[in-house]
């Protein structure tokens, strides 16, 4: 086990960089060496906020004169693939950003060299880290909740349009790990999605996305970019209590139900049955108000320090990639399900215990 302090450097100080580099500064278990960025502008905001520390135009000059021994990658996915082999090459363990690349050859590519080189990977799925669906995570997995029934979620804002990318690779990241942490690496056997482009841009700005698993438990999520308001809310049922998480809320964010119902046979002949009612409390729960970052950053530095793997690793961040690269095989199929054992080998899905 390691004990110094490890020497972080940043590449990407855009959207997410400063979040990410707020946390590790707050953060004290590391000594933040430096950030890359090519945009001048992006250095000039960085050295203005930290005029102590060092600025580079490029992650092979802040690799080669900083020598970090972990770097955190906050660049757009399409520059993931090139950048993460570029630290492994300097033998440095990665946080990624969401999502961990394009595609599942380029993860491939991303972890076999990581495991090569021995150095962890772990991405960036901050939600999984936030208090509340750490809270829900805890109730689902001692069974509180009972069998896992369904996973409801509305995620969608105005805007948020990008050049490269749409609706789906954009939002569903989020839920996808999500489900992930609580089926604990589970995989679904079957994916259906549509999307639309409603403008001339050749970009899908709204998808509805549904995960089919083997044991009947199902996933729908719907994904907008042109909604009038911003909703951030998912229903999880479960056979003996559900769940609404509603992320905008200051206050009770997870409240949990004590209701359902279920069938009772009158006769013994088939479809003759009654239904009855469990409508009981509701309970809202106290919920950390620490920022879901905070948890991302403790957990990578630990995993620098102890050489362990992360709650979110890279074996998590492809399974996300594996969903939305069916999900994108099914609309440009207008919708038609993909079967994910069609597509990979699923013998690596199995989550490291």
């Amino acid at each position: 086990m390691k004990s110094l302090k490890p020497r972080v450097g940043v590449i990407g100080f855009g959207y997410w960089g400063p979040n990410l580099v707020r946390n590790l500064i707050h953060n004290g278990e590391c000594d933040l060496v430096g950030i890359a960025d090519p945009n001048e502008s992006a250095l000039k905001k960085f050295s203005k906020l930290y005029p102590h520390l060092s600025t580079y135009t490029s992650a092979e000059e802040l690799l080669e004169k900083t020598k970090p021994n972990a770097m955190v990658i906050a660049t757009p996915p399409a520059t993931h693939k090139d950048l993460a082999l570029l630290c492994i090459d300097s033998k440095t363990h990665l946080l990624i950003e969401k999502p961990l690349a394009q595609s599942v050859d380029e993860c491939d590519e991303i972890l076999t060299a990581a495991s090569k080189q021995d150095c962890l990977v772990m991405v960036d799925h901050t939600f999984v880290y936030n208090p509340a669906v750490r809270f829900l995570a805890e109730q689902i997995h001692c069974g509180n909740l009972g069998e896992l029934l369904y996973y409801d979620s509305v995620r969608v804002n105005l805007g948020g349009f990008q050049p490269k990318t749409n609706a789906l690779w954009d939002l569903a990241p989020h839920d996808l790990s999500i489900i992930d942490y609580f089926t604990e690496g589970k995989m679904p056997a079957q994916v259906s999605a549509v999307g639309r482009k409603h403008f001339d841009n050749d970009i899908d700005n709204l998808c509805y996305l549904n995960l089919i698993y083997p044991n009947n438990f199902i996933a729908h999520l719907h994904l907008n970019w042109i909604s009038p308001i911003k909703i951030r809310t998912v229903l999880v049922g479960g056979s003996q209590k559900m769940a609404v998480y509603d992320e905008n809320m200051p206050t009770e964010k997870i409240k949990l139900y004590d209701r359902g119902l279920s069938l009772v046979k009158e006769k013994p002949a088939p479809g003759d049955f009654r239904v009855s009612y469990r409508m009981g409390d509701m309970t809202a729960p106290t919920i950390s108000g620490s920022e879901a970052l905070e948890g991302v950053i403790k957990n990578f530095i630990k995993m620098t320090k102890e050489e362990i793997l992360p709650i979110t690793d890279g074996d998590a961040g492809k399974r996300v990639v594996q969903i939305l690269e069916a999900a994108t095989k099914s609309m440009d199929e207008n919708g038609s399900p993909v079967t994910i054992s069609n597509l990979y080998n699923n013998t690596w899905l199995k989550k490291v215990a």
